[in-house]
Formats: structure tokens, C-alpha cells, sequence
């Protein structure tokens, strides 16, 4: 049983002490729906700032930036300072009970680390995580990815009281995200985002005053990919023969590495869904004939047949795949 705000402070949002933890542009939308509903956001835990593109510039994470035009404290962090164990208290775990003290809840979005629990027992309402999925279907690193990759036409985003176990938390809510035939995980996670921000707004007050009675998830995933699911950049791999097969031009192919690895089939909408599972990134690539990398930004799918969209070849600027489509078979 959660504690209570009672009398009439639950409706002033001011009174609720709130430590925002995640990353990217996501998070910010989290944030900012916070900061317009009057809760005090008391601070933004984040990465530390790391280099970015080919300059290799330091750049601050979205909600490090969002975070110091509100003037809101920023404490950076990474695994090391996270976990304690061995330690009677981490350097992080001091500066935020020097600087912050008592908080009433910890809102997890998009955070990308495992959240110990001397940062729960911080917080008097626990964590709450906003998850792109319908839980317990994907559990642990790229939900969404998952999603869109084994072809699921409907989803959900959840939130959850969050425990030592990476997505094993109660869930406290659950609203409906539908999957549009041409969704990307960016255009996905983006969307799912915004149910979330909006679904935490509905049910905090009830949350915070213990009308709201989570319900705990199984301890088994529904799903044998569980908690260890990030789908890396070696992983976009296609063969470019297997690509020859689904674009109708050969009658032959080679096996898709991800594919064999959670036993999908060979056939262009799979592709199709693999192409728009990595995207935005890390992106679908294969080599072409010259043995160059050539990057697959987008692709579209007609009946059984594939069609490659935005291409990137090595050394090259991004263009359309029929731009080079004739010179790309004259060289083989």
C-alpha cells in the first residue's frame, strides 16, 4: 500500500517533489508536461555529456539542455556511480541527498540505467518508469524495436512501480498505442511517449493518493527475449543477395543473422519490418558488390516484393536507391 497526500494538499502540485531521470528529446516531453502541470521538478538526472558526430563535439543529453533553461539542478551519472555495492555510499548518492534530499516520487523516461535501489528508497512514492510497451510482452532494452521487428499490430505504454528488476515492476497503468503499417521505431517511441507523458498526468493525483493499486506482473516473461534485447548496429546486417531476393531480381539467398537468432523467416516484409525497426538508428545496412557499406535509411513493400527508398553508400551522401540502382548491377 503506497502512502497518501491527504487532506487538500494532493491538489496543489507544488507540494509534489519530483526527480526527473532519462536522456533524450523523449524525456524532455516527459519534463515539460511535469513543469506545465505545476509539479516541482527538483531535479534532471542524466548522462554525463559525451562526443557526438564526426567532430566529436562533448554535447549535453536533450533534457540536460531542457533542464538548465528551467534553471532545474542537473546530476550526471553513469553505471559506476549508480551501483554501490561494495560502497557504504556512492559520491552520487551523497550529492543527491546533500543537494536534494527527500524526494516524493522519481519519474524514470527513456534513462537507459538500472535504477539501484538506495535512488528508490529515496523517494517516498518509489519510481515510476513510463514504458513503450505493452508489459509483459517487452520486457528490458528496445521494446519498441521488438515491437515493429515480430510485426505486432497493436502495443501499449505502460507505467510501473518500478523494482530492482528491470521492467518487473507492478503495473500501475496501461493505455492503448495502436501500430500504423509505416511506423518506425522513431515515429513509434515518439508517439508512445506522448501517450505516456499524458497517461502519468491522468493518474498521478490517484496514484500519489493511494487509490490506485498496482498490479504485479508475472515473474516470467510471456517472450523468450527478456531484458537483454538491445538491437545493436552489427545486428542490421542483411545480406545483399537476400535483399536481390525480396526486390524479385534472384531466385537465391543468404540467411538474415537476426533472423536466425530469434528464428524469423526470410521474406521481404520481414525486411520491410527490420529496415523500419532500425530506424532511426543504428539503421539496416549490407554490403553491395564492390564491397562497400551501403546504409538503409527507408524502404517500402509492394504485395511480396521489397523496394529500397533512401540509401546511403559508404564515403557517399544520402540519395535514392534508383539513382543508383542501374550503376550498382552494371559493376556486378
Amino acid at each position: 500500500m503506497v502512502a497518501s497526500f491527504h487532506n487538500n494538499s494532493i491538489l496543489n502540485t507544488n507540494n509534489v517533489r519530483i526527480l526527473v531521470a532519462g536522456t533524450p528529446q523523449t524525456t524532455v516531453g516527459v519534463a515539460q508536461t511535469l513543469f506545465d502541470a505545476h509539479y516541482t521538478i527538483v531535479g534532471v538526472l542524466c548522462p554525463f555529456p559525451k562526443p557526438i558526430g564526426r567532430q566529436q563535439h562533448i554535447t549535453a543529453s536533450p533534457v540536460e539542455l531542457w533542464a538548465r533553461t528551467k534553471q532545474i539542478p542537473v546530476f550526471h551519472c553513469d553505471h559506476h556511480q549508480l551501483n554501490t555495492e561494495g560502497q557504504s555510499l556512492s559520491p552520487l548518492q551523497s550529492l543527491l541527498q546533500t543537494a536534494v534530499g527527500k524526494i516524493d516520487l522519481l519519474v524514470v523516461a527513456d534513462f537507459g540505467f538500472l535504477i539501484p535501489k538506495w535512488m528508490l528508497d529515496m523517494s517516498r512514492f518509489g519510481g515510476l518508469n513510463i514504458h513503450p510497451s505493452r508489459l509483459p510482452r517487452w520486457r528490458g532494452a528496445g521494446p519498441v524495436p521488438f515491437t515493429l521487428l515480430f510485426g505486432d499490430t497493436d502495443s501499449a505504454v505502460s507505467i510501473i512501480r518500478m523494482s530492482e528488476i528491470f521492467d518487473l515492476g507492478a503495473i500501475v497503468a496501461q493505455r492503448d498505442l495502436p501500430v500504423f503499417p509505416r511506423d518506425t521505431t522513431g515515429t513509434l517511441l515518439a508517439r508512445g511517449f506522448e501517450v505516456g507523458q499524458s497517461l502519468l498526468i491522468d493518474i498521478l493525483p490517484k496514484y500519489l493518493d493511494g487509490t490506485i493499486h498496482p498490479i504485479p506482473q508475472p515473474t516470467n516473461s510471456p517472450t523468450p527475449m527478456t531484458y537483454k534485447k538491445d538491437l545493436a548496429k552489427e545486428w542490421g546486417f542483411i545480406p545483399w543477395s537476400t535483399l536481390q531476393f525480396a526486390m524479385g531480381n534472384t531466385k537465391t539467398y543468404e540467411s538474415v543473422p537476426l533472423f536466425e537468432k530469434y528464428a524469423l523467416p526470410t521474406t521481404a516484409e520481414q525486411l520491410d519490418r527490420m529496415i523500419r525497426a532500425f530506424s532511426p538508428k543504428p539503421l539496416a545496412w549490407t554490403i553491395l558488390p564492390n564491397e562497400k557499406r551501403m546504409i538503409i535509411h527507408s524502404a517500402n513493400i509492394s504485395g511480396k516484393t521489397l523496394s529500397l527508398n533512401e540509401v546511403q553508400v559508404e564515403g557517399k551522401e544520402k540519395l535514392l536507391f534508383s539513382h543508383i540502382e542501374k550503376e550498382i548491377k552494371e559493376s556486378t
